[in-house]
């Protein structure tokens, strides 16, 4: 079980994945649709990983966000988007967030990455790092 805090423009995006995710044993603390609102409730939502999209329409993007909140509060991220190009791959790896999923990845496997980000030393970390390597690409 993660606390996530998500990172998400697109309302049902959010709550099919705040659903998924729950109906899972993770605990949601927070759901914010701005990168400018994720840094705000940082400090106070209590979370082990940061869920978050990277194109959040007008405004600061989901990479900027994690640079933020990372300056800090030493939070792991897990990048959800439908925006995976060699540049959001770079940059994100830049500010140590290296975990960048497509849009639509299979919950299971969300939840096993989400649950090894959070806990290092959990015995999903095996598993999530062999679906890490499958999916980078």
């Amino acid at each position: 079980m993660a606390r996530i805090l998500m990172i998400e423009d697109e309302a049902l995006i959010a709550l099919a994945l705040e659903h998924a995710l729950t109906e899972r044993g993770h605990e949601i603390v927070g759901v914010v649709p701005s990168a400018i609102g994720a840094v705000t409730l940082a400090g106070a939502a209590d979370c082990d990983v940061v869920l978050a999209d990277v194109n959040l329409g007008a405004g600061p993007d989901g990479l900027w966000a994690a640079e933020e909140i990372r300056r800090h509060h030493d939070l792991p991220f897990v990048f959800h988007t439908a925006c995976r190009t060699a540049d959001v791959k770079q940059r994100a790896a830049a500010i140590g967030c290296p975990i960048v999923l497509k849009k639509g990845t299979d919950v299971t496997l969300l939840d096993l990455v989400l649950r090894a980000v959070a806990h290092p030393r959990s015995p999903a970390v095996p598993v999530a790092v062999e679906a890490r390597e499958r999916l980078a690409g």
